[in-house]
C-alpha cells in the first residue's frame, strides 16, 4: 500500500511539473549565479498550475533588472547565430514554443523565432543534451542589455514561461544578409526584377519600390522555380504580399499595455519538403516590426488546440522552426490578438 502511495505522488507530481529554461539561466532559477535566496521551484510548472496564483510577466522577476540578481546570464552579438536549452522533469511529447527579447525593460516581447511543434523534442528527454535548440539574433537588436523569454504551450493548453537577461553586443561577420537589388535592373522607373530564394524555391519578382529593404517592398507578379518532390501537394507555393495591422495587445498581468505592428512581409504558402525542423528561408524584418509574442491558455480569451494537435502561432515572425509533423498544427480560438 504504501508503494502504491509513492507512485501515485510521484504520478501527479510529473503531470504538475514540465520543464524550464536552462540557458541562458533564468531569473532566480538553481543555475543562475546571480542568484541570492532560494531558488523557484515553481519555473517549471505551467502559469496557474497547483492552486496557485497565476504569476505575470517572466513570472514577476522583472524587478531584479538592473540588481545585481538580475545580472547578464548570457552575452550574444546582434545577428549571430545562437542556441537556448531548457530541462526538467517531463516534456509532455512537445508543443510549441516562441522566443524573443524585450528592450524596453518588458513592456513589450518580440519574437524572435517560432518553433511550431516538436517543442520541446518529443523525442530528446528531459535534459539539456536533448533539448537544445537554434536561433539567430535579430541582426538589429539594439546593444545593450535586454530579456530574453522562451514561451512554450504544450497540448494540454498549459503555457510557460521563463525570462533572463542578456548582454546583446554589436553585430558581426555572422549576421544574416537581405538580397540587395540590381540596381542595372531598375531601368530608373522604380521597377526591379530581383532573384531571391523562397521555401526553397528560386523566385524573380517585380519590385515597385526601390527600396533596399526586401521585407518593405511591394512584391509583385513573382515568376518561382520550385524543386519537384513526390507530392503534388508540397509543390503548390505562394508567394504574395502581406500586410497585418497588429492590434494593440494588453497583458493580462498588472496592466501592462503591449502594442505591436506586423509590418509587411512575404508569407510563404506550403511548406517545402525541407527536412523536418529546419528554418525556413526567410527575408529580413526589422526588429521593430516583429510581432508581438503570444500568451494564451492563462485565462485572457485565448485558448490553443488540445490533444490532438499542436499549436500553429497566427503572427509566427519571419523565422519559423517547422516541427516533425506528427501532429497538426492549428491556430488558436478565441481574443489572441
Amino acid at each position: 500500500m504504501k508503494n502504491i502511495i509513492i507512485a501515485l505522488a510521484f504520478a501527479a507530481t510529473a503531470v504538475q511539473a514540465h520543464m524550464q529554461l536552462a540557458y541562458p539561466a533564468p531569473f532566480n532559477a538553481t543555475n543562475n549565479p546571480h542568484r541570492d535566496g532560494p531558488a523557484d521551484e515553481f519555473l517549471t510548472y505551467p502559469y496557474g498550475c497547483c492552486g496557485r496564483k497565476t504569476p505575470g510577466v517572466c513570472r514577476d522577476y522583472l524587478h531584479l533588472l538592473g540588481t545585481p540578481e538580475g545580472a547578464p546570464t548570457a552575452t550574444w552579438a546582434a545577428g549571430s547565430n545562437q542556441n537556448w536549452s531548457i530541462t526538467g522533469i517531463g516534456n509532455h511529447y512537445g508543443g510549441s514554443c516562441q522566443i524573443g527579447f524585450s528592450t524596453d525593460a518588458g513592456k513589450t516581447f518580440r519574437v524572435a523565432t517560432s518553433y511550431e511543434g516538436n517543442c520541446p523534442h518529443r523525442t530528446g528527454g528531459i535534459e539539456t543534451a536533448g533539448q537544445t535548440f537554434d536561433f539567430t539574433v535579430p541582426a538589429d537588436l539594439p546593444a545593450g542589455e535586454a530579456v530574453f523569454a522562451w514561451t512554450w504551450i504544450n497540448r494540454e493548453e498549459e503555457f510557460n514561461m521563463n525570462c533572463a537577461a542578456v548582454t546583446i553586443t554589436n553585430g558581426n561577420e555572422d549576421a544574416p544578409t537581405t538580397p540587395q537589388p540590381d540596381k542595372n535592373q531598375d531601368g530608373g522607373n522604380g521597377i526591379s526584377n530581383e532573384p531571391m530564394n523562397m521555401d526553397g524555391c528560386t523566385c524573380t519578382c517585380e519590385s515597385a519600390s526601390t527600396t533596399t529593404d526586401s521585407a518593405t517592398r511591394n512584391m509583385k507578379n513573382c515568376d518561382c522555380t520550385c524543386p519537384v518532390t513526390n507530392d503534388s501537394s508540397k509543390d503548390k507555393r505562394s508567394t504574395v504580399p502581406h500586410t497585418h495591422s497588429h492590434p494593440n495587445r494588453h497583458y493580462p498581468f498588472h496592466g501592462v499595455k503591449i502594442h505591436g505592428f506586423l509590418g509587411p512581409q512575404l508569407i510563404n504558402g506550403v511548406s517545402s519538403d525541407k527536412p523536418a525542423n529546419s528554418k525556413r528561408d526567410t527575408v529580413k524584418v526589422a526588429y521593430n516590426k516583429r510581432p508581438l509574442m503570444l500568451l494564451a491558455d492563462i485565462d485572457n480569451g485565448c485558448s490553443t488546440p488540445r490533444t490532438t494537435a499542436e499549436l500553429k502561432y497566427p503572427e509566427p515572425g519571419p523565422d519559423v522552426v517547422e516541427g516533425d509533423g506528427e501532429y497538426p498544427l492549428e491556430l488558436p480560438a478565441g481574443s489572441c490578438g
